[in-house]
């Protein structure tokens, strides 16, 4: 199964199951997935838009039904290049808004090797931090 989270009809993929982060049923749609069923997750930076503790359940959730060899390719806002914006005020006010939570790469690193996953990459483009992780059988994590 390919698993797409996000914030727009306008963003959802033919040929994925598509789950929107804004609709109230999205962690109840998330959980009745089978684990280790998704092949492919991709979850847009509307991820920060769920407050803290959502946003860990579903981080963790998501890793949990990652398949073996699967990939997940997570996009979020990097905070350092927010940091960069005190002088845009008009950038400032579009972004911050539509951030309630916040997840460190050390956590993200941690919460994907507890559940026998790691990050593979971590890139910072136009603002947004896209990382990709992947689940591996017998594999040694640091």
């Amino acid at each position: 199964m390919k698993l797409n989270l996000t914030h727009s009809k306008q963003l959802e993929i033919t040929g994925y199951q598509n789950i929107n982060l804004l609709d109230k049923g999205y962690l109840s749609a998330t959980s009745t997935l089978i684990d280790y069923s998704c092949e492919e997750i991709i979850v847009s930076e509307a991820i920060n838009t769920l407050q803290q503790k959502e946003l860990y359940e579903l981080v963790e959730l998501l890793l949990a039904k990652l398949s073996i060899n699967g990939t997940m390719k997570m996009t979020m806002h990097d905070m350092e290049y927010l940091c960069t914006l005190v002088n845009n005020e008009e950038a400032i006010n579009r972004v911050l808004p539509s951030i309630n939570g916040v997840i460190s790469i050390d956590t993200l690193q941690r919460v994907t090797n507890a559940k026998n996953a790691k990050i593979l990459s971590a890139t910072i483009s136009e603002g947004l931090l896209k990382i990709f992780i992947t689940k591996a059988i017998n594999e040694t994590h640091q």
